[in-house]
């Protein structure tokens, strides 16, 4: 990997990475409009890109990267700046393993070209990269996702998972989310996650009533998955204490 390249300087390094042909990883930032438009040209030559991170105040030169150029052998993106809405053609990456987003200012309606990734296992919203009150995620939809991250959302008060959506979600980690409702609507729909393994609310604010009934639901739960918040466990097992142990 050449590790994270400022191309922003004027001098044509962007145009000038499509030369780079066994490149595998890549990290850009510091990008104008002209240097954002190169890198879409110069990506479309990367055939062996499979990691892809671009920083920059704003990304939305990437919504107009013709359909020649789309990266589909990706198997990870990283994405931090602004886009407002995710380019389309993002739903076409169907090698993509990871995504990550940070400062995108998405809506509900941008999750629809993720849900459907049919290898997606990993999915980080964070810090400003999603700007709604509430988000959904429906039944069907991110079949392979195993890790989601939500963090740093300030503006979140509800997260809803329906039943049969993440089928295979492991992890669920939600951290400083201080605006989420203390209530069953803050974080609703993780006793239909049959395969968690570990739930995490941590840096969220006083939320007694929410821990009290995601700790209902997680002692429920067929895989008994471990309850972190912050550094801390609740015991998955109503037989134990209900003071909190501290994670080894």
């Amino acid at each position: 990997m050449l590790g994270v390249i400022n191309v922003g300087q004027g001098n044509g390094v962007a145009g000038r990475l499509k030369k780079l042909t066994n490149l595998s990883r890549l990290g850009v930032t510091g990008l104008t409009i002209e240097e954002g438009q190169e890198l879409c040209k110069s990506i479309g030559k990367l055939s062996r890109l499979q990691r892809l991170e671009v920083r920059s105040d704003s990304l939305q030169f990437l919504k107009e990267m013709d359909k020649s150029a789309i990266p589909r052998h990706l198997l990870s993106l990283r994405l931090c700046g602004n886009l407002d809405t995710l380019p389309e053609w993002i739903s076409s990456l169907n090698n993509l393993v990871k995504v990550k987003l940070l400062g995108t200012g998405l809506k509900q309606e941008d999750i629809v070209h993720l849900q459907n990734l049919r290898n997606l296992a990993l999915l980080g919203l964070w810090e400003s990269s999603y700007t709604e009150e509430s988000l959904h995620f429906y039944t069907g939809t991110f079949p392979k996702l195993k890790f989601l991250d939500i963090d740093g959302l300030e503006k979140i008060e509800a997260v809803t998972i329906q039943e049969g959506a993440m089928p295979e979600l492991e992890q669920l980690w939600v951290n400083k989310c201080k605006s989420l409702h203390d209530s069953e609507d803050g974080l609703s729909g993780v006793q239909y996650l049959l395969n968690l393994n570990e739930l995490l609310l941590k840096k969220c604010g006083e939320k007694e009533n929410l821990i009290e009934i995601l700790q209902a639901q997680v002692n429920k739960h067929i895989r008994r998955p471990k309850f972190l918040i912050g550094k801390s466990i609740l015991p998955t097992s109503p037989k134990l204490s209900t003071s909190m142990t501290t994670e080894q």
